[in-house]
């Protein structure tokens, strides 16, 4: 009977339960919320649980990784600049102020084969490279005064070269053809001088002398355009007779205000491509010491003998002295920078772009080298235009827009020195045409420097540069009447190798890169490990929620049932004591009083296989 009584009982009779007892019930569409006043008043203080700590700990580990990776190259390079810097009792001023370790410097000559054909005008110039030639470089930085705000400091430097017989290929006795460069420069400062003081429409001073007398000047010296030598005295300098009779003219030109031969570019009157440089002072030199607010000029020239521009060529941009010595820069290097340096031997600033990312000696390093555009001719970048000294037109037009070469003459004293890359690598076909011999290549050839970004000083480097000589034609000159066009004549190419030792290289490693590189994967693990903890606890959240949705869920579908079941019980309970107490007649009558009823539990005990299967019930329906 009661089993066939729970069989009976319907969602009715459980709504309505519900109904009767409504504090103690919710419906299952807003479970999470439908609370009463009883609820809120035994709920716990709030305090925080598992998840909300997990997520919190993520979101702070994600933050804080997230920004301190963002900031960290700025502060990192704020530490750099700190302690690289032109400062007396600083750690990099020592190694700023001489060379720890010599330079290797290489020099390979262009030997010509065909001297007396070319001179004739009967072949093509025909070269080939001699060498290498090795030299190791010193140099010794002496200071004059700093600032007194300690941002600027005055220095000379001079350089030493040590002939390096174990890593040359070949003798300093070696012979040499190369072209004669005082006399092949004699035809370009002659016709400087003619046109420079004309003294009256079509005559000139030269035209007073007559090229009569040069030629049989020239022709009484034994000069022709080529000269046979050694590379001794190729690199020491040789001495030429011509050059003292020369001096003796030069007095009557300097008069009309003519340098036809400038003394400082022929010390004693010889020629010689060390010939007054080993030891010289070069300079003076004002440079930012990266004290005092500079560190982002430190390293940059303000100024070079005592001028802040120049005044030779016909732009301010090409009179500009800027960039440093080569060799360093401000702290924290980007792909993005265009890094000058500037060359006094050719009174210009020079730049590098970078073209890819490399290692040396396990240090990261960014690979600069020239463009294509710092060579260029006038109508390939327009830039360069103000390094054009032609005043005639056409001779503009023809020289200014040669691609791949520099014009030097303007710092030369007019001598026509060209530089270019090795072997004229990227030069006007105009010229590399009329060669025979080059062997351009860009893995030998181009100039490249290893930049260590976060110092901004060279790694490694090999500055890579090469001098020629333009000889133009003249009909009137002996030598240079059979030339047909203007000829460049190469005459030497030189490198410069800077590199760091292994020792130097352990201990930067050791003190510098190692310790970044571990903070910056610590950092990227914190990273990591914050979006991880936060999606941990972000998915426990979820799961917590739906498990407690489920049981408010669960709990309002088996309350009814339960109560159904419960009333369904006491009513069975009911109706069996009422049948007892008609068949007991023979019950006292204090029975009909008997307290026990009414002071039942209404907790009885429940059949607990039946509400078993009743909440599964239940489970199927959610």
């Amino acid at each position: 009977m009661l089993n066939q009584s729970l069989g009976n009982v319907s969602r009715d009779s459980g709504v309505q339960v519900m109904a009767k007892h409504g504090n103690h019930s919710r419906n299952a569409s807003n479970a999470s919320s439908n609370y009463t006043t009883d609820d809120f008043e035994h709920r716990e203080p709030w305090k925080l649980d598992r998840k909300t700590i997990i997520i919190t700990i993520g979101l702070i580990l994600f933050i804080g990784a997230s920004i301190s990776y963002i900031y960290f190259p700025l502060l990192l390079r704020r530490i750099i600049q700190s302690f690289i810097n032109v400062k007396p009792d600083g750690e990099f001023y020592d190694f700023w102020l001489q060379s720890s370790e010599p330079t290797e410097v290489g020099i390979y000559f262009f030997h010509v084969e065909n001297p007396w054909a070319v001179e004739n005008g009967l072949e093509k110039l025909r070269v080939r490279e001699m060498g290498k030639y090795m030299f190791k470089q010193k140099f010794i930085r002496e200071i004059a005064n700093f600032s007194d705000d300690k941002t600027m400091v005055n220095f000379t430097e001079r350089r030493y070269f040590y002939f390096d017989p174990e890593k040359t290929t070949g003798s300093l006795d070696d012979n040499i053809t190369v072209v004669n460069v005082p006399y092949a420069a004699l035809s370009t400062l002659l016709a400087k001088a003619e046109d420079s003081v004309p003294l009256f429409s079509g005559f000139s001073i030269l035209s007073h002398f007559s090229y009569r007398s040069v030629n049989l000047f020239l022709e009484k010296h034994n000069q022709h355009l080529f000269i046979n030598t050694t590379v001794r005295e190729l690199l020491y300098g040789y001495k030429l007779d011509i050059l003292d009779t020369a001096e003796s003219y030069s007095g009557m030109f300097e008069r009309f205000g003519i340098d036809i031969m400038p003394r400082e570019l022929f010390p004693n009157n010889s020629f010689g491509i060390l010939n007054g440089r080993n030891g010289t002072p070069d300079g003076p030199y004002e440079m930012y010491t990266g004290l005092g607010g500079t560190a982002d000029l430190f390293g940059h020239f303000k100024a070079w003998n005592g001028l802040t521009k120049l005044d030779i060529w016909k732009g301010d941009t090409c009179n500009m002295i800027n960039g440093t010595d080569g060799t360093i820069w401000p702290a924290g290097v980007d792909k993005k920078d265009r890094l000058y340096f500037y060359i006094p031997d050719i009174c210009r600033s020079l730049y590098v772009t970078f073209q890819e990312e490399s290692q040396f000696k396990g240090i990261k390093t960014y690979i600069f080298s020239t463009p294509d555009s710092l060579l260029a001719g006038k109508r390939t970048n327009p830039d360069n235009a103000c390094f054009c000294m032609e005043e005639d037109e056409d001779l503009a037009e023809k020289r200014c827009t040669l691609d791949g070469i520099f014009d030097a003459s303007g710092c030369q004293k007019g001598i026509p020195l060209i530089i270019s890359l090795p072997h004229f690598m990227g030069a006007d076909k105009r010229i590399t045409d009329n060669i025979e011999g080059l062997k351009p290549n860009a893995t030998a050839h181009r100039p490249e420097l290893h930049v260590e970004p976060i110092m901004g000083t060279v790694i490694h480097g090999d500055s890579r540069l090469q001098m020629s000589i333009r000889v133009p034609p003249n009909n009137y000159l002996r030598g240079f009447d059979k030339i047909q066009d203007d000829l460049y004549i190469p005459i030497f190419w030189g490198y410069k190798k800077l590199g760091m030792s292994d020792e130097v290289a352990v201990e930067l490693n050791c003190r510098l890169f190692i310790p970044v590189k571990v903070i910056r994967y610590v950092l990227i693990l914190l990273f990591l490990t914050g979006i991880c903890t936060t999606l941990i606890g972000g998915i426990y959240a979820i799961i917590e929620n739906k498990q407690r949705i489920f049981e408010l869920l669960l709990q309002d579908e088996v309350e009814p049932y339960v109560k159904s079941y419960s009333n369904a019980k006491y009513q069975a309970i009911d109706k069996e004591r009422g049948m007892a107490r008609v068949e007991s007649e023979t019950s006292d009558l204090g029975d009909a009083n008997d307290n026990s009823y009414p002071n039942t539990p209404r907790s009885s005990t429940i059949n607990l296989p039946e509400l078993s299967a009743l909440v599964q019930s239940t489970e199927t329906d959610i």
